[in-house]
């Protein structure tokens, strides 16, 4: 073996795993923003809304240049900073082939925060896995026509499975300060058959969640990171590139950033002739509701059922 050779190829090999593990994995973790005026119009020095980041409604977060923030020392590399009011919570999700993430792997989040007031941070890193049960099902069995049988498989909806979860107690001074949540790993219990099973834990995604559970107060996120590995970084690092289908919409995206209002059509169907197996009956979506997971099934459209009341004598 030619040492001269072999050391050179390891090192390269060093390198890119050590590279592999300080990628950030997430999309616009700087925070950049397009500044708003309070009628959602171009313009003033702040933003309801930060790209390729969600929000349970508008308003519950405000993005600000990071030297308007409580943020103190700057992030280097950081553009915004993300106040999250009371009650609220800012995420975003992933799948994990996107992130090249494998079974074995593990993930790990740090962000710089904070906070004052009654303000709470809570910062959750959660694996989510495909919705499988045991058994089968029929919906004839809810007095449907259909008599096929179809295993209890999960109807796209997403659960939590393992997670870690950091709440931040705020330090006396109000500081920022650097949190890390490290270690979640990603395993998987899956096989490749048509039976389901309440045992697989198929993981496909990772959800990162910054919440405020305070009743009050402020919590300042920045400059977020999520890396494979054990240990989460200590550093700032740019994070993926944001997707640019917005520029095969030229028109669109204009109106966007003019804060005029766009319309949008949703169609959609399994295959070409919209005959989804199962076909797509109403659930019922309340979890405390006896008829939880089941079809709500009359034999026509029931807008009510549906939450569409304003279609009554439409369909």
């Amino acid at each position: 073996m030619n040492a001269n050779r072999v050391a050179p190829a390891l090192a390269m090999l060093m390198t890119g795993a050590v590279g592999a593990q300080t990628q950030n994995l997430l999309k616009n973790p700087a925070f950049s923003f397009h500044a708003r005026d309070a009628a959602g119009r171009p313009g003033g020095t702040t933003s309801h809304n930060v790209a390729c980041w969600n929000t349970d409604a508008w308003r519950d977060i405000t993005a600000v240049k990071v030297g308007d923030s409580r943020i103190s020392p700057r992030p280097t590399g950081a553009v915004g900073a993300v106040r999250i009011a009371p009650g609220k919570r800012l995420y975003q999700f992933n799948t994990l082939p996107e992130l090249g993430c494998l079974p074995g792997d593990a993930l790990s989040l740090s962000v710089t925060t904070a906070q004052s007031g009654g303000g709470k941070l809570q910062i959750k890193l959660s694996l989510l896995r495909i919705e499988s049960a045991d058994g089968e099902w029929s919906p004839k069995d809810f007095g449907c026509s259909d008599s096929r049988t179809f295993n209890c498989h999960g109807r796209g909806e997403l659960l939590r499975g393992p997670s870690q979860t950091v709440t931040v107690t705020a330090p006396r001074d109000q500081s920022a300060r650097r949190v890390k949540v490290e270690s979640l790993l990603l395993e998987n219990n899956f096989k490749d058959e048509r039976k389901s099973s309440s045992s697989r834990t198929n993981h496909v995604a990772v959800l990162v969640e910054f919440l405020n559970t305070g009743t009050d107060g402020e919590v300042w996120v920045c400059a977020p990171s999520l890396v494979k590995g054990a240990t989460a970084p200590d550093a700032f690092t740019a994070g993926r590139p944001v997707p640019e289908y917005y520029r095969q919409l030229p028109r669109t995206t204009g109106k966007l950033l003019r804060g005029e209002s766009i319309h949008v059509l949703a169609l959609g169907s399994s295959i070409d002739t919209g005959d989804a197996n199962p076909r797509l009956y109403i659930y019922g979506e309340e979890p405390g509701s006896p008829t939880f997971k089941k079809p709500l099934w009359k034999g026509q459209f029931d807008a009510k059922a549906a939450g569409r009341p304003d279609l009554t004598n439409y369909v």
